[in-house]
Order: C-alpha cells, then structure tokens, then sequence
C-alpha cells in the first residue's frame, strides 16, 4: 500500500458512537399554533406540500405524540391523493 493512502490500523486511533434521540422543537408561546392566525403559524407554513412533495411527522403538528404523528401521515396521505 502507498505510504497516501488510508490505512485503518495506523490512521484509525479510536471510534466514538454516540446515540441521540431525535430532535423536537421547543417553540416559545404562540410560535407553534401562531398568536392570532393558526394557519399562517410556522408548523402550517412549514408543513405547506411543494408540488407532489407532501410533508409528515410529529413535529409538523405541533405536539410530539403518537397522535400527532398519525394525524400527520393521514393529512400528508390526503394531500398526496390529490395528485393521482
């Protein structure tokens, strides 16, 4: 092998592997459902479909729970019929 290329003995020292859960949002007031406007609130805009491309998952209903995520893919499954 060329003195270059990679060679996992010697360049290798160590591995780390960290396990995260994943990420929620932690809106301040008015931030997820919006002060007045509940449609022009960011998780509406956020969610919005581009084109065919429907969004789906528990944060882009606002409140992490197995409830908002089902409620998601249904509302996502809706807006993607439309395009058949």
């Amino acid at each position: 092998m060329a003195a270059t290329a990679f060679d996992f003995d010697r360049d290798v020292t160590a591995i780390f592997l960290y396990r995260w859960g994943h990420g929620m949002i932690m809106a301040p007031p008015g931030q997820v459902f919006g002060e007045t406007d509940r449609k022009a609130s960011p998780r509406h805009i956020s969610a919005a479909p581009l084109g065919r491309i429907a969004f789906a998952g528990q944060e882009t209903e606002g409140t992490p729970s197995v409830e908002s995520a089902m409620a998601s893919g249904e509302r996502a499954a809706k807006e993607a019929l439309k395009h058949l």
